[in-house]
């Protein structure tokens, strides 16, 4: 007599009900992990545009990105002129070059391309928001990534969206 090697169907049950209980734990750790890691990155990302502030305008008297034009025909307090300020070598008027030279020795103040949201309402957006009121930024709309004041240097996430502690992202 010959007897057949094969699962019962009591077995499979309590297999795949084992299998989904450890779904149901395992999963939500992974999306509270995946949502932590944007929320890390954006305070690295912060740190480093803030730092990227802080040095240009060292460099530059006091002055901050944006706050005059690039030589480039991008005017005071537009978005290109601020990111090109960060990305190029400039000289002390805040003329920018793709190249090292002796007319322009300073920076460049971020490597690569401008960082990108990675949490809030316009995640993967670089878009910047400029400001000239020189007061703290409030009043998040959303319609970009982040927010910065060329008189203040103050450089914030634009969004009402919150941590998974509860706080405002621009307190961070």
């Amino acid at each position: 007599m010959q007897t057949r090697r094969a699962f019962t169907l009591v077995e499979i049950v309590v297999v795949v009900l084992i299998l989904g209980i450890i779904a149901t734990i395992a999963v939500p750790r992974v999306m509270r992990a995946t949502i932590n890691d944007g929320e890390t990155a954006l305070k690295q990302d912060l740190a480093t545009i803030r730092s990227a502030i802080e040095r240009y305008a060292s460099d530059h008297r006091g002055t901050f990105p944006g706050a005059e034009g690039d030589g480039a025909g991008h005017k005071p307090a537009s978005e290109l002129a601020f990111k090109n300020q960060l990305l190029f070598y400039s000289n002390q008027a805040g003329e920018v070059s793709k190249e090292k030279n002796p007319a322009f020795p300073l920076g460049p103040y971020l490597r690569g391309e401008f960082p990108r949201a990675t949490v809030g309402s316009r995640a993967d957006s670089d878009t910047v928001k400029m400001e000239t009121a020189g007061h703290l930024l409030s009043g998040k709309d959303g319609s970009t990534a982040w927010r910065y004041d060329t008189a203040t240097g103050e450089f914030i996430l634009n969004s009402t969206s919150k941590s998974t502690e509860g706080n405002p992202f621009d307190a961070y």
